[in-house]
């Protein structure tokens, strides 16, 4: 009885960093997956080195088999590293403290090791994997039980052993299965945040089209009846008049967000792009800005031209407003293709953006600007996604580069 109470000391030992990183999940709002990643990593760090120095407490050889459990779990896991350098403390502590002959414990984590990339190669389940080792363990014991004076003094240690074998294994598919519960109760947890979130942003983006969509019809229905009196200001009211119509399709938009409508069509995305930038050229002279072009010609793709558009000039805006306090102003857009990817980049030399705001671009009403919403990015974002693709953002302080990349249908 005693052995089976100093097992459970044992799990609750490892389980208690583990049920720390949990808690810090539910609470940790970045959704870093690297820093997920690293906390997970030094929680199972943690739980071996709380076995080796709270081990006193236990039956020493019950520690010793416990320590497998966080080695086990970083190679189900995948984390190869992190599995062999506690495969060596492993080694290291039981040289020291038990006396165990170096070739043998050595010889036993490298087929441990070679069971690990067995499994990563035919795709064997992790309570099998677990089960493989132990298996292995056992015949190890076997072996040395029959060689005189190899490692055990008495029977008594002997049955020891024995005994803790199959318990270690039960807390490992145990420790495993809280693990990969937490791991869904967690994606679980983040998923219902993020659907009352999109619930809220669709309430607020209702409110935002009716009181803005209005107007905006008004302006354009006046725009229609006024007789301009010369070329330059016919020029501006074609302008007005497309931003206006591209407003009125953007509020509509954000009352269907996660719902956008696109029309894929086999088209010149080239000549797509260079019509919006030579529309653009009044802008960038009334800004004093300089427009670079590097556009690869006739690039042929399935998309919808005008859901293209409405991303590019919303990312050359956002460039103009960045743009504004510098003195040499600068917009650079680049079309490529490459056998998987059409790429569009858009770099300015501005203000830049800072490694922490450069995170969370993409999230709805996350935005820098004082009388900014952030929808448009997120909507941009959505976008992209939906032809198969992403955006990403650069800055270095001297300037941003947004990239877009959608798939490339030939």
């Amino acid at each position: 009885m005693i052995y089976v109470e100093n097992m459970i000391l044992s799990v609750i030992i490892i389980l208690f960093p583990l049920l720390v990183f949990f808690v810090f999940l539910g609470y940790n709002q970045n959704n870093d997956k690297a820093q997920d990643e690293l906390m997970f990593k030094l929680s199972l760090f943690t739980s071996a080195y709380m076995i080796i120095m709270k081990g006193e407490f236990l039956f020493p050889r019950i520690a010793f088999m416990s320590l497998n459990i966080p080695i086990l779990i970083f190679y189900i896991k995948g984390y190869k590293k992190e599995a062999l350098f506690l495969s060596l403390v492993y080694i290291v502590y039981g040289t020291s403290n038990f006396q165990t002959a170096i070739p043998i414990i050595i010889t036993e984590y490298s087929c441990l090791y070679c069971l690990y990339k067995y499994k990563e190669k035919n795709n064997v389940s992790d309570i099998i994997f677990m089960l493989e080792f132990y298996t292995l363990k056992s015949i190890i014991y076997i072996c040395r039980v029959n060689v005189d004076g190899c490692f055990f003094d008495d029977k008594a240690q002997t049955d020891q052993l024995y005994f803790s074998l199959p318990m270690v294994l039960a807390a490992s598919i145990l420790i495993l299965n809280l693990i990969t519960l937490g791991h869904k109760m967690i994606t679980f947890h983040n998923d219902y945040q993020k659907m009352l979130k999109e619930k809220n942003i669709r309430l607020s983006l209702f409110k935002i089209t009716h009181e803005v969509k209005n107007p905006l019809t008004v302006c354009k229905c006046y725009l229609s009846i006024l007789k301009p009196e010369d070329e330059k200001n016919q020029k501006y009211m074609n302008v007005l008049k497309r931003e206006i119509n591209n407003a009125i399709t953007i509020l509509e938009d954000f009352s269907n967000f996660k719902n956008l409508n696109i029309e894929k069509k086999y088209i010149n995305i080239s000549k797509c792009i260079n019509e919006l930038l030579d529309s653009s050229i009044t802008i960038m002279v009334d800004y004093n800005i300089s427009l670079i072009r590097n556009i690869e010609s006739d690039i042929y793709t399935y998309a919808d031209s005008e859901r293209i558009k409405q991303v590019v000039i919303n990312l050359i805006k956002n460039s103009i407003e960045a743009l504004e306090k510098e003195k040499n102003k600068q917009i650079k857009i680049i079309l490529k293709q490459s056998k998987k990817y059409i790429t569009i980049q858009i770099i300015d030399n501005g203000c830049g953006i800072s490694s922490q705001n450069i995170k969370k671009i993409g999230e709805p009403f996350f935005t820098t600007k004082e009388k900014g919403t952030g929808l448009g990015v997120a909507l941009s974002k959505e976008i992209i996604e939906l032809h198969n693709g992403r955006i990403n953002y650069e800055s270095n302080g001297n300037g941003s580069i947004a990239t877009i990349k959608i798939a490339n249908h030939i």
